[in-house]
């Protein structure tokens, strides 16, 4: 089925990143050739065994479609990853000894989204559990993700299908948790991609990609482990927003395989 939608301006060249190319702490990373952009926020110093809070803030008169987080090294988890009005909020868990960095990623657009927010499930320490919110009928997820009340509740899952938004998360902490998948929603169409199965040895990290068909670029993405100790570290957009890439973490003792998934949409 071919995707139809207004093109917004022109081309729009890919935006170069610099240290001091303006006063405003957030970057854009990429431009695609609608409308669509994807923005990587400042980054945000996680002490080691400690949880940090990253934003990126879509520019005025741009809503967020979709978004996530990235990491600089081993030992973060995403432990949230949520829209919050024009703001993409990433939350990370440092499980290593050393301080990490960690930022917020979202793409922006403006074209209109919806939120919802699935009911409250409890995660018990040492289990996990999963939550499904879904899109009204006419509509189907731009993007997502998910909240939680811990420090360390990383998610395993984040997926879609053409209606819903699933998030599955461990409660690798000691207290009771509460957590919810969040999905914005389009009455443009977008289509669902997953990508090929990448294997990580037990103990190791691996980045999963996959892209978007023909012009069509990404307004969300997510990923997934294939065990109960596989954790999705870092979730954002491709460069030049034509897919999604994650990176996934293996605290199993056998090997395990990462998905990555984009939701794509065109002019």
């Amino acid at each position: 089925m071919k995707l139809t939608r207004k093109t917004v301006g022109a081309a729009l060249a890919a935006v170069a990143l610099t240290a001091g190319m303006a006063s405003t702490a957030e970057q854009a990373t990429a431009k695609a050739p609608m409308a669509h952009t994807g923005i990587q926020g400042a980054p945000v110093v996680v002490p080691a065994h400690a949880t940090r809070t990253a934003t990126v803030t879509c520019p005025a008169g741009q809503q967020v479609s979709g978004g996530g987080g990235v990491v600089d090294g081993g030992g973060l988890l995403l432990t949230g990853s949520n829209p919050n009005g024009r703001v993409w909020e990433a939350k990370f868990s440092n499980d290593s000894n050393v301080q990490r960095t960690g930022s917020a990623f979202a793409v922006c657009t403006d074209l209109t989204q919806s939120v919802f927010r699935s009911s409250t499930v409890i995660i018990t320490p040492g289990s996990n559990q999963g939550q499904v919110v879904r899109c009204p009928p006419g509509q189907n997820p731009t993007g997502g993700g998910f909240t939680t009340t811990g420090t360390d509740v990383p998610a395993r899952v984040i997926s879609s299908t053409q209606e819903s938004w699933h998030v599955r998360a461990v409660n690798n902490g000691t207290a009771t948790q509460d957590m919810q998948a969040v999905v914005l929603c389009s009455g443009v169409p977008h289509e669902n991609r997953l990508g090929t199965p990448v294997t990580v040895q037990a103990g190791g990290e691996v980045t999963a990609t996959v892209n978007c068909p023909g012009n069509q670029v990404a307004s969300g993405g997510a990923g997934q482990g294939n065990g109960n100790a596989t954790f999705i570290a870092d979730s954002r957009a491709l460069p030049d927003l034509r897919g999604w890439q994650i990176r996934g973490v293996n605290r199993d003792n056998v090997s395990r395989t990462f998905i990555a998934q984009v939701i794509c949409t065109a002019p």
